[in-house]
């Protein structure tokens, strides 16, 4: 029987970075791997051009490029960046507890992610580094999960219970990063609200989250609330539940849409329970999967319409693993990657102009690499060895 938690952390630990740039991996399924192409990963134009000034000695502003930031290090605690010819920084030296959740800020200038406080505990806080000043701060506070909602602010869930950090409803917060404020978020009625995994629109104006309720009869109802940051208004999306004694969710994964009008989330459990599904915001079902093996959080493009999300069929033996895109629209999915071995996507994120899409595998043990490919599915390649949680932005980063 296999679980999947409603938790989107996966604790990978990680040797000694190894950079794979510019030659190719074999491709999947051949004993014999043909001669690869040179890794490549799609460049976006510069949005940021260098400012001059009238003193010789000024450092002209850097300019923003495609920026690849990962989970890494021995155990897992410390951030690298890949850049766009394969280069590889570290971006915050190793500390702590495992590194997870990495995100991006909307302009890029800021990495949030959670950071467990070590191996043995993992109960979590976020963190967040800038890249103007090249440091790193804690958010004050356990955290469960985090979404941002603007260039320095994001909505953050708290734990309520550290022994069970995904299935109680921690308050949300609104927290500032340069004001160093943090304020309760609450509806119209002036009620805090609680829940886990906030997900918000791209302007920040509408956030989805989970809700779990008391256990009746054991079975723990499960709530997707909608909440707009405009009206304080929280509605029902849809709602489910799990078994009490078991992983199982009924929204793992949630993801809302760029425009705010659809939500993916994964049904989780034991494996015919596993399956991918995207509601409109009015709760009915856009999208359903069929049964998947090892389904992964969904990844919206930001320039059209698509989803993608990991999973392969539950019914093929070996656990494939497989990259799914779904265009907003369509009766079906269409699988653009798979691997016949038991090693499945666990994160994956589109790069900003939508061409590429960068992913996480589990190798032995719980080590991860990083692979980049074409959302065509052609064009796959090994980017880093030993890496996890990929986030992509264009962001104002230097390389040696």
């Amino acid at each position: 029987m296999i679980r999947c938690r409603s938790s989107r952390t996966l604790i990978l630990a990680v040797p000694a970075i190894v950079v794979i740039a510019a030659a190719g991996l074999a491709a999947c399924g051949g004993s014999t791997p043909p001669p690869a192409p040179t890794v490549t990963v799609t460049v976006p134009p510069s949005s940021a051009s260098p400012t001059t000034s009238a003193s010789p000695s000024a450092k002209p502003a850097v300019k923003k490029q495609l920026t690849i930031a990962v989970a890494s290090g021995s155990a897992t605690n410390g951030i690298s960046v890949i850049g766009s010819s394969g280069q590889v920084k570290q971006l915050v030296a190793p500390h702590g507890g495992p590194v997870s959740d990495l995100a991006w800020s909307p302009d890029g200038t800021r990495l949030a992610y959670l950071q467990a406080k070590s191996v043995d505990d993992p109960t979590s806080t976020v963190w967040v580094y800038d890249t103007a000043t090249g440091k790193t701060r804690s958010l004050a506070g356990d955290s469960a999960a985090f979404t941002w909602v603007g260039p320095t602010q994001l909505i953050v869930a708290a734990i309520s219970t550290p022994m069970h950090p995904y299935r109680t409803n921690g308050p949300l917060y609104v927290v500032d990063v340069t004001k160093s404020t943090r304020t309760l978020v609450k509806n119209a009625a002036g009620h805090t609200l609680r829940g886990a995994n906030p997900t918000a629109s791209a302007d920040g104006t509408l956030v989805a989250y989970v809700h779990y309720n008391k256990a009746t009869g054991g079975m723990i109802p499960e709530q997707l609330l909608l909440y707009d940051a405009d009206t304080l208004a929280v509605s029902e999306v849809t709602h489910g539940g799990h078994s009490s004694d078991t992983d199982g969710d009924s929204f793992s994964f949630p993801s809302l849409s760029p425009d705010g009008s659809l939500i993916y989330a994964c049904q989780t459990g034991g494996d015919p329970g596993f399956r991918c599904i995207v509601y409109r915001v009015n709760g009915s079902k856009v999208y359903s999967s069929p049964p998947l093996a090892w389904p992964t959080n969904g990844a919206w493009d930001t320039k059209s319409a698509r989803l993608a999300f990991g999973g392969g069929s539950a019914m093929v033996e070996g656990l494939p693993g497989a990259i799914n895109v779904w265009q907003v629209g369509s009766a079906k999915a269409k699988q653009i990657l798979s691997w016949s071995h038991s090693n499945v996507g666990s994160w994956l994120a589109w790069t900003p102009l939508g061409k590429q899409i960068v992913y996480s595998v589990p190798t032995a043990g719980l080590n991860g690499d990083i692979w980049v490919v074409n959302a065509d599915g052609t064009n796959r390649h090994k980017l880093l060895h030993n890496g996890g949680y990929p986030a992509c932005t264009e962001a104002p980063i230097e390389f040696p």
